[in-house]
Formats: structure tokens, C-alpha cells, sequence
């Protein structure tokens, strides 16, 4: 027997058949990005009547509402520009998408942008909503600067001047809800939510175009957290207001921990575009983290409850899928101050996320209820690929 066979021999003998090389499986991301994120574009893109569907049923299957929000284009849209990333994947086919938005819900005569349309495009509810205004900046602004499309970068611009101008809540701070469509303001319960969504658009557009009115508007809105969002003697952040900012008398003891996330990974941004702010955003970072790690998750299911009062008791045991999105961002936000906790509590939220969220068809489960036996909400909202 030749010597090369002869030691092939001793060597199979020895050590066996050669195994199989370990095929990888795709990182969550990955598989977010390569996989889901295409799929969303072609299930939710409404390729008739233009712009995206509103919502799909688990099955990607559209379901008939009758309109489109303004806030489910602009979300889609941005994520789209977002997880372009310079692929030119998507990017050549969400001019159509933006044009959809821009013929659609733009009114000259206020330049602002109304509430929803009917599904052809056609006028429905025309009020503003300062919710969707900022996601109006914030998608338009990124669209701009990945498409250099300098007339979204001056759509944008103008949204934030209408906001500076007419959302100013008369005679208090903040900023109205919403306004009719002759810009009278519409008076509802105040929120932190918009706000803090109006803050996100301003910083991510500051950071594409240097406009100084973002800046502006972030310094301003970062003010308020600290003055009324954020409550020192807990830790925790306030939701719901009375007119002059001051927690609502009945409800204001309702808190959320996916929004204390939110602004957990919102505050590092802001203090990494303003340095100046550094150690003080810092301190209203681990404070509202404490309290998410703390009080938001199930230590007995798993997952993070939808709302909770400031002592962490639990108000409402549904499970979003998007308070686990946010978590995500936040814990590695932290990673570098607390690594050993963000860590920790990053793999048990990525392993409930993948367990109980993410479908391997690219679909996602909306929600739960606590003990994940049953799906409180059995749709898949076009807003909701934002977070995911």
C-alpha cells in the first residue's frame, strides 16, 4: 500500500471521518436586515394605489381599513432609507413612496401634513398630528441625505418651522397634540410620547443637515424632560399631563418601561451630538435604566410589560414587541458603563425576542398576553417595522 494511503488509514482509524463543517446561522440582525426587512418592503408596499398598506393580517395579507396615517408612511419609508445603508436595495423604488407621501398629505397653503388619507390617496382626515409631523421630519430628513433630494431636506425643514411656529402650546411649554386643519389647536391629554418622537426627528435631522432649528428644538425638548418628564423623587418618567404639565390627576401615575428605554438610547444620542450635556444626560440615562431593568421585565415569563405604575407595579401584563425592540437599543447604549448587567439582560431580551416575537417567515407577533398562551393582537401594524 503506497505510504500516503497507508497513513490516510491510521488517521480515519484514529480520528474518524471528517465532520461536516458547522454551517453558521445568520446573526439576529443578519437575518433582520438580509431576510425580514426585504419582505416587509414587498408585503406592505401597496403596489395599486401607491405607498404602503396600514396593516397586514398574519398571513402578510392586507387588511381593509380604508385609509392610510401619515405616521405608517413616514415610519416605512424611514426604515427603508435606514436599512439601505448605501445597498441601493430599496432606495431606487422609494422615490414612488415618496412622492406617494409628498402628493398626498402636503397642504400648500399650511405646509403641514395631514392626519390619513383614503387608500387611493384621496382626502380623509386632514388635521395635523404633531406625533406625525416628526416622523415626517425624521424619514424625510434621512430620505434627503440618502437620496440628495434637496427638496425632503426642505419639506423637513419647513415641518419643523410649522411646529416652532403653530404647535406652541399658548400660555405653557410644549407643544400641542394636534391642530385642525385651519391650525387652530386641537386640546386633548398632553403626552411625553410625542414629544420625545419630535426630539428623535430633531436630532437624527441635526445630524444629516447641521440646520440649526433642530438643534434648537432638541435643546428645547431635552429641557423639558428634565424639568416635567423626568421625576427625581422615583426615577421615573411621567406619560400623562394636565394642560400645564403637571402630572394627570388620575392617570398620571401611569408609566411605561419600553419608553423609559426609548429615551435611554435617545439621551446618548443627544449628549454624543452636544457634548456639553454629556454628564448630565448621563445621570438621567442610568436612572431611567435602573428603573426599566428593575420593574419592566417578567422575571417570571420573560418579556417586558406594556405598563406599570411608578412603584413598578404592573398596570397592564400585555407584552408589545416593540418595549423589547427598545430595550435592545438601550441595553447596548449602556454596554459601556455596565457591561456585565447590559449584557445579561441584552442575551435574555434578544432570546425572548427571537423565542416569542420573531417569526422564521419574517413576520413577528405583535403581542402577547403574560404567559405568552394567547396573542392579544393578531395583526401585523405597518408601524411597528420602526422598532423591529
Amino acid at each position: 500500500m503506497p505510504s500516503f494511503l497507508s497513513s490516510l488509514v491510521r488517521k480515519l482509524k484514529t480520528e474518524g471521518p471528517p465532520r461536516p463543517a458547522k454551517i453558521q446561522k445568520p446573526s439576529l440582525s443578519n437575518f433582520v436586515k438580509s431576510v425580514c426587512v426585504p419582505k416587509w418592503f414587498d408585503v406592505f408596499s401597496d403596489s395599486r394605489n401607491g405607498g404602503f398598506y396600514e396593516r397586514l393580517d398574519t398571513n402578510f395579507k392586507p387588511l381593509p381599513l380604508g385609509y392610510k396615517r401619515l405616521l405608517t408612511q413616514c415610519r416605512q419609508l424611514y426604515i427603508y432609507v435606514y436599512a439601505d445603508a448605501g445597498t441601493n436595495r430599496f432606495l431606487p423604488r422609494l422615490a414612488e413612496k415618496y412622492n406617494f407621501i409628498r402628493t398626498h398629505y402636503y397642504n400648500a397653503d399650511t405646509r403641514g401634513w395631514a392626519f390619513n388619507v383614503k387608500d387611493n390617496g384621496a382626502e380623509n382626515d386632514p388635521h395635523l398630528d404633531l406625533y406625525a409631523q416628526s416622523f415626517l421630519i425624521l424619514s424625510f430628513s434621512q430620505y434627503a441625505k440618502a437620496a440628495s433630494n434637496p427638496e425632503a431636506a426642505q419639506l423637513a425643514l419647513d415641518t419643523a418651522k410649522l411646529i416652532d411656529t403653530h404647535f406652541r402650546f399658548k400660555d405653557g411649554h410644549g407643544f400641542y397634540e394636534g391642530l385642525n386643519a385651519d391650525l387652530t389647536p386641537l386640546l386633548k391629554m398632553r403626552r411625553q410620547d410625542p414629544h420625545m418622537h419630535l426630539l428623535e426627528a430633531c436630532l437624527f435631522a441635526y445630524d444629516a443637515s447641521k440646520q440649526s432649528l433642530y438643534a434648537d428644538l432638541a435643546h428645547e425638548l431635552y429641557t423639558l424632560f428634565k424639568n416635567y418628564f423626568f421625576d427625581k423623587s422615583t426615577g421615573t418618567l411621567t406619560e400623562l399631563f394636565e394642560n400645564d404639565l403637571t402630572p394627570h390627576k388620575t392617570e398620571g401615575h401611569r408609566v411605561q418601561a419600553g419608553h423609559h428605554f426609548e429615551w435611554v438610547w435617545l439621551l446618548d444620542y443627544y449628549r454624543r451630538l452636544f457634548p456639553q450635556a454629556h454628564d448630565e444626560a448621563f445621570t438621567y440615562m442610568e436612572a431611567l435604566y435602573d428603573w426599566g431593568c428593575k420593574n419592566g421585565y417578567d422575571k417570571d415569563y420573560g418579556g417586558i410589560f406594556d405598563e406599570q405604575a411608578r412603584d413598578g407595579t404592573v398596570l397592564k401584563d400585555s407584552k408589545r414587541v416593540w418595549p423589547l425592540c427598545e430595550a435592545i437599543k438601550s441595553h447596548r447604549a449602556m454596554r459601556a458603563w455596565q457591561e456585565k448587567r447590559a449584557l445579561l439582560h441584552l442575551e435574555d431580551t434578544k432570546k425572548v425576542f427571537k423565542k416569542r416575537y420573531l417569526r422564521k417567515d419574517a413576520g413577528w407577533n405583535e403581542s402577547w398576553n403574560r404567559d405568552f398562551t394567547a396573542l392579544t393582537v393578531d395583526y401585523l401594524p405597518g408601524t411597528s417595522v420602526y422598532h423591529l
